[in-house]
């Protein structure tokens, strides 16, 4: 499988269907089908793929994207879900982070749709795993095969150290057209509170505060 095989299958998944679930099923049932040395190819395309957005630039265009809240996690799912837009999206913010602004997903990132799905993509830095037991029987016999051939995949972003300062000055300059789609706390109309910040990020992911918190104390009655 090469990088034409990886994003024909991407791209496919999406034409089956828009949430990410049911994307992320898919892959799983279309690689489960495949030769193991396919399967295992995937996985490497993937993270291959993925490379290239792992950016301090990318980041901080995440950092907007994300009203701010853009953790370890959140942006190595970011860059799953960038790639799960469309190829020629990816490609063009991978050269450019300040391009997401022109595409129609991030804009629709901007309503208050409740909806709306938050720009991660879990599954899919999974599914070659998960179609690699199922084909095989073989739990986390993926890993094994890697392992066997000397490769560490990072499972954390790594950006380059000679990268985008995170400042807001330097990311006001590199992403001029992001910072306007989506403006800092400090610079938003209204003045939102860190709370406001907060909810509305819970709102968009679909979590209440207990959720978020969950090994905060509650209070109780003297």
């Amino acid at each position: 499988m090469d990088t034409e095989d990886y994003w024909g299958l991407i791209e496919r998944s999406g034409m089956h269907a828009t949430d990410l679930d049911t994307r992320a099923t898919w892959l799983v049932n279309k690689l489960s089908g495949m030769s193991r040395a396919d399967i295992v190819e995937f996985k490497l395309r993937h993270a291959e793929v993925k490379r290239a957005a792992d950016t301090w630039p990318m980041w901080g265009a995440a950092y907007l994207i994300c009203e701010g809240w853009c953790s370890e996690d959140a942006f190595w799912y970011f860059q799953s879900w960038l790639i799960g837009l469309d190829r020629e999206t990816y490609e063009r913010a991978t050269a450019d982070p300040d391009t997401l602004a022109d595409a129609s997903q991030i804009q629709r990132l901007t309503t208050d749709d409740a909806d709306m799905e938050p720009p991660e993509w879990e599954l899919l830095d999974y599914v070659a795993d998960q179609a690699y037991e199922r084909a095989t029987g073989e739990e986390d016999g993926l890993n094994h095969i890697l392992k066997a051939r000397g490769v560490m995949l990072p499972v954390n972003p790594e950006p380059p150290e000679d990268g985008l300062d995170e400042g807001q000055a330097e990311r006001a300059r590199r992403l001029p057209r992001l910072m306007e789609t989506f403006p800092p706390a400090e610079t938003l109309p209204d003045a939102l509170s860190m709370e406001d910040i907060l909810d509305r990020h819970l709102a968009r992911e679909g979590k209440t505060r207990e959720e978020f918190f969950p090994h905060l104390p509650t209070d109780q009655e003297p």
